[in-house]
């Protein structure tokens, strides 16, 4: 089993001061590895024989739960490798909005610092393999698995936690509208920025449809 972990890239380089190729900055520790009752959460990848995998269902959860629309990295760990350590892994309830991830998270439970440092260590020696031990999904791709999943309607803006601020919003909506609408670029910020207004105005707004007004006024 494969189970995947996000994590922010810069936090894992060498910095000046680390002599040992295998330390890590204090901040992977207390920014990518923080823990919630002594546990790391983490998600079943799944890459079926088809060649169809869930990759971007679990960074569409991860991206459902940041505040802003930036890239995203994620690392893949074999199961064996996590327990082999002498880590304690279980599955779990886990906040999924999809109904696919629903009986796909696992927690490394039961940690200990020396248990999260042999977690940290699993994860410094993937990343010295080079580019190719981890993903990234740029805001750009963000945007277009955003896009996808909502035309699909398994993705309703509505979801989203209300306490997003505009710095979210205004990307995804002038890509929705530049894709989807003949508005022009000025015309664009215009919409973008009334949408964003009654967004903010309204302690629940109907996200979805203040978009597919917008559209269906201006089709492309």
């Amino acid at each position: 089993m494969v189970l995947a972990r996000k994590f922010t890239l810069a936090k894992w380089a060498k910095s000046e001061f680390i002599d040992d190729d295998n330390d890590v900055q204090a901040d992977a520790l207390t920014i990518c590895l923080r823990t919630t009752n002594n546990s790391l959460s983490l998600w079943n990848y799944i890459n079926d024989t088809d060649g169809h995998d869930n990759l971007t269902d679990i960074v569409y959860n991860f991206l459902c739960q940041q505040e802003k629309l930036c890239s995203i990295y994620i690392i893949l760990l074999e199961d064996d490798v996590i327990v082999n350590t002498g880590l304690n892994l279980e599955q779990t309830p886990g906040e999924a909005i999809l109904d696919s991830l629903k009986d796909k998270h696992f927690c490394v439970n039961n940690l200990t610092g020396k248990k999260l440092l042999s977690f940290a260590e699993l994860m410094k020696t993937k990343l010295n393999k080079g580019n190719n031990s981890y993903s990234q999904f740029t805001p750009l791709e963000l945007k277009n698995i955003l896009l996808e999943k909502w035309e699909n309607t398994t993705f309703s803006l509505n979801q989203l936690n209300r306490e997003r601020q505009k710095s979210f919003y205004e990307p995804l909506i002038k890509h929705l509208l530049s894709e989807k609408t003949s508005l022009t670029p000025e015309e664009r910020r215009s919409e973008t920025n009334d949408i964003i207004r009654k967004i903010m105005d309204n302690p629940k707004p109907d996200i979805d449809t203040l978009i597919s007004n917008t559209i269906s006024e201006n089709p492309k």
